[in-house]
C-alpha cells in the first residue's frame, strides 16, 4: 500500500493517537483507571496523557496511508479508505487444544454500524464434528466449512454464546428438507469471501448465489445475486439460534403480495437466558415480487401459506430473477413494539444496497479516523492492519439501545423513554474496563457519557450497577464491580454526567454501601460476597471461589469509588474506601511471593502453584494475578521487599 507524507497540520486528538499508537503497538496500558491527577478532582481527557518522555520515539516520525491527509472533523476522504486497513476475520480462528485454553478471539464478522446494536453476518457449522460451543460465541468460527444462514443481532468478542437472531438463508428451489438448517447450509469458502467494516459478501454453492450485507443501525440489508433461475430462494426463519440457544417462541406472518413478513421472536442464550431472555420485533420487506411464497410449523411445509407460530416455524420466498435482478432484502427490528420496527424499515424506503453501504462506510471512516494514527515510514504493513482492526474492533459495543424514539425495553422489562441521550447495552465490563473504556473516554466522549448514564439508569431500577449488561438485562456474568470503576474513571477523567449526586449513590450501592431512599436489594448487598470481603478483609476461599480474584477487583473498585469520594469531599467514604482498596495485602503471601487463598481461620490454602490455574483465580494463576493492584503500584513493590524485586519480576 502507497505511503504519503503526514500532515504539517496536527490536532489534539492526533497528538493524542501519536501517544496512544506507540503504547498500543507496544502492549502497554494506557493508564490504570481512576489514577487522575495529584489533586484527587475530575480530569480533564487532555491530563489523561501520560507523560511520553523516555517511552519510545516511534510517535515522532510520523507517516499516514496515501491520500487521508485530507481528513478534518467535520469531512472523511473515502479513498483510499481507513477501513481498507480494517480486516475483521482476525480474531475468528484458533482451537481449544488442552483442557484449559483461550485461544478463540471470538470476532465479530459482518455488517454494522459504529456502536449499532444491529450486526448482521454469517453464522456457521463444522460439516464433520458439529459445533463447539466456545468457538462458536459469536456465531462464526474460521474453521467451519458451511454457512448455516445470515442472522442479525451478534456478540463481540465475549467468552459465551448469544444472540444470532433472526436467520436468513437463500437457497436454489424450496422443499420439505430446507426447513432444517441441515438442508440448506451451503459451502463456506474464505477465497470468495470479502469483510469490510460494515459490509459483507461471500460466494454459496455452484452455481454461485452471491450474498451480501450491510446495515444501518436497526435495519440489516441483504442483496441476494442467483443464476437465472425462477428457483431462487429466499428463507426467513425466525428459530434459527446459535449453539445452546433456546427459542421458545416465535411468530411470523407474510403479505405475498407486498412482499412483507412481520413477526417477533422470544429469544434466551448463555447471558439472557439468567435475566429470562427478550423479544425481537422484526418487519422485513422484499424489493422484488415473489412468484410464490409458503411457511411452515414444526415439519410441515405448507405452499401459499401465509403465518406460522411455535418453536419451529418460519417462512420463505421464491423469484423469477437473473444475474442482472438482484433480490434485495430489507429487515428492522425493534426491542420495544412492530410498529417500531416498521419505523426503522421505513427509514431506508427509496435507498437501494449500494446507497446505504455508502452510508455505513462513512461512518466507519469518521469512527475510524477519530483514533486516525501515524507510523514511522518503516513500520511494517501488518502493524497497521493490527492497529486498525482493533480501533475496528472496539468500536461494534457497547451497542445502542434506545431507538429512533427514545424508547427502550428497559431492565424492568417495561418500555421506558429517553431524550436526553442516547441508552446503551451489551457491555461486556470484566472484559472492557481495563482498556477500551479509557480509549473511548478520550474519542467518543460524548458517547461514553451516555453509556455512563445508562449504566447509571440501570442501578436505579435495579438496585445497584449491573456486572455483565446484554439487550435489557444484567446477566451477572463474571466477577468484581466493574461498572463502578468504568463510571468513576470516567467522571474523574471529565466525562459529563448531569446528575453527579445520583452518579455518586450508584457507586456506593454498586459496591455494597446502603444510601438512598430505597433499601439495597439482597443481590446488590451482598454480590460477590462483598459482606465477607468487609468483614475478613478478603474472600476467604472455604466460602468463595475465585477468592483471590475478587478481592482484588472489588478493592480496584473500591479504590475508584475513594476517589470519587476524595473529589467530592466526603472525607470519611475516602477514608473508608480506599483502606478497602488495600484489602489485596491481607493476601500476599510472603512465604511464596505471590497473593494466595486464605481461609476463614487465616490459613493458607495448600499446594500453591503459580503457575496452575486454581480455583482461587478466576480465568488466571498467580502470576497474572500477581499485578492486579494497578491502584497501588508503590505498595505492591513494598510488599515485594522494594522496587529491584518488582522490576525484576
Amino acid at each position: 500500500m502507497p505511503w504519503s507524507a503526514a500532515p504539517e497540520k496536527d490536532t489534539m486528538n492526533h497528538i493524542r493517537l501519536h501517544i496512544l499508537t506507540s503504547l498500543f503497538i507496544c502492549g502497554f496500558a494506557l493508564l490504570p483507571a481512576c489514577t487522575g491527577g495529584g489533586d484527587g478532582g475530575p480530569q480533564t481527557p487532555e491530563d489523561m496523557i501520560p507523560d511520553p518522555g523516555g517511552t519510545t520515539d516511534a510517535a515522532s516520525d510520523i507517516v499516514a496511508p496515501a491520500d487521508t491527509t485530507a481528513m478534518d472533523a467535520d469531512t472523511v476522504d473515502p479513498e483510499p479508505a481507513l477501513g481498507s486497513w480494517v480486516n475483521p476475520l482476525i480474531g475468528t480462528g484458533g482451537t481449544t487444544e488442552g483442557i484449559i485454553s483461550y485461544r478463540i478471539g471470538s470476532a465479530f464478522v459482518g455488517a454494522s454500524m459504529p456502536f449499532g446494536i444491529l450486526k448482521l453476518g454469517p453464522d456457521t457449522k463444522h460439516s464433520l464434528w458439529g459445533e463447539p460451543v466456545f468457538t462458536h460465541c459469536s456465531g462464526y468460527w474460521y474453521e467451519d466449512t458451511h454457512v448455516s444462514a445470515f442472522s442479525h443481532m451478534h456478540l463481540h468478542g465475549t467468552g459465551a454464546v448469544d444472540y444470532g437472531t433472526l436467520g436468513v438463508m437463500p437457497a436454489i428451489g424450496m422443499h420439505s428438507g430446507r426447513i432444517t438448517e441441515a438442508g440448506r447450509m451451503l459451502p463456506l469458502d474464505h477465497e470468495k469471501e470479502l469483510v469490510e467494516p460494515g459490509y459483507y459478501r461471500i460466494e454459496l454453492g455452484a452455481p454461485a448465489i452471491v450474498a451480501e450485507m450491510t446495515a444501518t443501525k436497526w435495519v440489516g440489508v441483504h442483496r441476494y445475486t442467483f443464476p437465472e433461475t425462477d428457483q431462487a430462494v429466499v428463507i426467513l426463519d425466525p428459530a434459527h439460534e446459535l449453539t445452546t440457544c433456546e427459542i421458545p417462541g416465535v411468530q411470523i406472518e407474510i403479505s405475498p403480495e407486498d412482499g412483507v413478513a412481520e413477526g417477533w421472536i422470544d429469544s434466551g442464550c448463555d447471558f439472557a437466558g439468567r435475566f429470562g431472555g427478550y423479544r425481537m420485533y422484526f418487519s422485513a420487506r422484499f424489493d422484488t415480487p415473489p412468484i410464490e411464497t409458503g411457511t411452515w410449523e414444526g415439519e410441515t411445509l405448507s405452499e401459499g401459506a401465509t403465518i406460522a407460530a411455535g418453536e419451529e416455524a418460519g417462512a420463505w420466498f421464491r423469484f423469477d430473477v437473473d444475474r442482472d435482478h438482484p433480490v434485495e432484502l430489507a429487515v428492522g427490528i425493534s426491542f420495544v413494539d412492530l410498529d417500531n420496527a416498521r419505523a426503522h424499515l421505513a427509514q431506508v424506503e427509496g435507498r437501494d444496497f449500494d446507497t446505504i453501504h455508502g452510508e455505513a462506510h462513512l461512518a466507519w471512516e469518521e469512527a475510524l479516523g477519530r483514533g486516525r494514527a501515524v507510523f514511522p515510514e518503516d513500520t511494517p504493513q501488518d502493524v497497521v492492519i493490527q492497529y486498525y482492526t482493533s480501533l475496528y474492533h472496539a468500536f461494534l459495543m457497547p451497542s445502542e439501545w434506545s431507538e429512533h424514539d427514545g424508547r427502550f425495553l428497559a431492565f424492568d422489562d417495561t418500555v421506558h423513554q429517553v431524550d436526553t441521550f442516547t441508552y446503551y447495552t451489551d457491555f461486556s465490563m470484566w472484559d472492557t474496563y481495563r482498556n477500551l473504556h479509557p480509549l473511548l473516554f478520550l474519542l467518543f466522549p460524548e458517547e461514553s457519557s451516555d453509556m455512563l448514564r445508562s449504566l447509571i439508569d440501570m442501578g436505579t431500577i435495579q438496585g445497584c450497577m449491573p456486572q455483565w449488561v446484554l439487550a435489557n438485562g444484567d446477566s451477572g456474568s463474571m466477577i468484581g464491580f466493574p461498572s463502578s470503576i468504568i463510571v468513576a474513571d470516567g467522571w474523574l477523567h471529565g466525562i459529563s454526567l448531569p446528575d453527579e449526586e445520583l452518579m455518586y449513590e450508584q457507586l456506593l450501592r454498586s459496591n455494597g454501601v446502603e444510601v438512598g431512599d430505597a433499601p439495597l436489594p439482597d443481590s446488590c448487598a451482598n454480590r460477590d460476597g462483598v459482606k465477607d470481603y468487609v468483614q475478613y478483609g478478603y474472600h476467604p476461599y472455604d466460602l468463595h471461589g475465585g477468592s483471590v480474584s475478587k478481592t482484588q477487583e472489588i478493592a480496584w473498585a473500591d479504590y475508584c469509588v475513594g476517589r470519587v469520594a476524595e473529589a467530592r469531599g466526603d472525607v470519611a467514604r475516602t477514608q473508608e474506601f480506599i483502606a478497602r482498596s488495600l484489602n489485596p495485602y491481607n493476601l500476599y503471601n510472603p512465604a511464596v511471593g505471590f497473593f494466595d487463598a486464605r481461609d476463614t481461620a487465616g490459613a493458607w490454602k495448600e499446594d500453591f502453584s503459580p503457575f496452575t490455574w486454581k480455583d482461587q483465580y478466576t480465568e488466571g494463576n498467580a502470576w497474572q494475578y500477581l499485578w492486579l493492584v494497578p491502584h497501588d503500584p508503590a505498595g505492591l513493590a513494598a510488599v515485594m521487599g522494594g522496587a529491584s524485586t518488582y522490576f525484576a519480576r
